[in-house]
């Protein structure tokens, strides 16, 4: 049991647990997963805005996880992966001249980054730090150390995101009883880790399409060069749907994963979806066309903010590998064929299911579990404790061990 893994998703349209053991450095083996939908309006855009009914819901399903691990199983720590619209990673430069001769030290290069983080506004807190290039007299160098004369730039691409999104979620796991943050991860980056290989690496963007965000992850030459939250994902386009149709919550969700299968048959001779009966009675329709283009409008507009993305980095025809897409939309049929026809970009639907034991919990193969899994792949063990059993005394036996606790006093 001490080598038990617990993650935590908090996301805006369901919050998530999983346990799992790590079989070796390449494969988990998921014992069990428990989830349920996040309570209305209490995160928004992944930050934690109501943390009392969060709370709440979370530590039902962390005791309903630990009854699944078993009866004296308590749960001590969980791992949690942030993925707040803030979080992005931002490209700061710093220079510095060489003198003729010059040896650029641990600590000069030290000095550098620092002075590149303080380009930071304050209310952003620091994740993470890799130096993406290196230039001197505007030539690409492999290593600063090479660079002995002349001048160097430097630019860093700093993980950040707003400190009070970190603090929210500490405070939030802080109200847990008995049960700490192992640690908060990146989770763009374990996600887009999961579902790519080293030759996918050489060039391609991983987009997880969430319920109230969307994140891109872009590699290029074997290492991730930027990855972003998009505040923008698949609950937007049920709300536009709601709106539009005057569609209750349940209706609109239920024509939205017929979406991809409606867009794919332009030669369906159904023109109109029939809505169940209202309250008063009265039938209502919605055109098949009408409904395509409210979902296309939508998926167009998240779309083009995932390109914006990648252009940041790397223009779009550079992506050998194309887009690799996650999350709860893929479920929906034609997905990649969707994505595809907006990006101008060959895009196909990622694949965690390899990094799963046989025996795993069948549930964590699915896409929307994705960034859990990821989490649980970083983590490491120790998340759970094992509850001793006191003996109960009964009858004299009982009454005759109160007295000698007495006087043994």
């Amino acid at each position: 049991m001490e080598n038990i893994i617990v993650a935590a998703e908090i996301g805006n349209a369901k919050l998530a647990v999983m346990a799992a053991r790590k079989v070796d450095d390449k494969r988990l083996h998921v014992l069990a997963v428990e989830t349920e939908p996040t309570p209305k309006n209490c995160v928004c855009n992944g930050v934690v805005c109501k943390p009392t009914e969060v709370v709440a819901a979370l530590n039902g399903l962390l005791k309903k996880l630990a009854n699944r691990l078993g009866a004296s199983v308590v749960i001590t720590k969980i791992y949690v992966g942030l993925n707040a619209h803030t979080l992005r990673t931002t490209p700061v430069s710093v220079s510095r001249s060489v003198f003729d001769g010059e040896w650029l030290t641990d600590d000069i290069l030290a000095d550098l980054e620092q002075e590149a983080l303080r380009q930071l506004p304050a209310e952003k807190q620091v994740l993470e730090v890799s130096a993406v290039t290196y230039m001197s007299n505007d030539n690409v160098v492999a290593q600063p150390h090479d660079v002995t004369g002349g001048s160097l730039q430097v630019t860093y691409a700093v993980a950040n995101v707003d400190a009070d999104v970190v603090d929210k979620l500490k405070q939030c796991v802080a109200q847990l009883p008995a049960c700490a943050l192992a640690d908060y991860l990146i989770a763009p980056k374990t996600t887009a880790e999961l579902l790519t290989t080293p030759d996918d690496r050489q060039g391609c963007a991983v987009v997880d399409f969430g319920a109230g965000c969307t994140s891109v992850s872009v590699f290029v030459d074997g290492a991730l060069k930027h990855f972003a939250v998009i505040p923008l994902g698949g609950q937007h386009i049920t709300t536009d749907l709601i709106t539009f149709g005057n569609l209750s919550e349940h209706e609109a969700e239920s024509l939205k994963r017929q979406f991809g299968i409606k867009y794919a048959d332009e030669n369906t001779a159904k023109k109109y979806f029939q809505m169940a009966d209202a309250s008063d009675g009265t039938k209502r329709t919605l055109s098949i066309d009408d409904f395509k283009k409210v979902c296309v409008a939508r998926l167009t507009e998240i779309v083009k903010y995932v390109m914006e993305q990648i252009a940041v980095c790397v223009p779009s025809d550079q992506l050998s590998a194309g887009l690799i897409l996650t999350g709860g939309l893929t479920t929906m049929d034609n997905c990649a064929k969707i994505v595809t026809g907006i990006a101008g970009v060959s895009a196909r639907i990622g694949s965690h299911a390899h990094w799963l034991t046989p025996d795993s919990v069948k549930q964590a193969s699915h896409n929307e579990y994705a960034q859990l899994v990821g989490v649980l792949m970083q983590g490491s063990g120790g998340c759970v404790e094992i509850q001793s059993k006191k003996k109960k005394r009964s009858g004299f036996k009982n009454i005759f061990g109160r007295m000698e606790d007495m006087f043994s006093e």
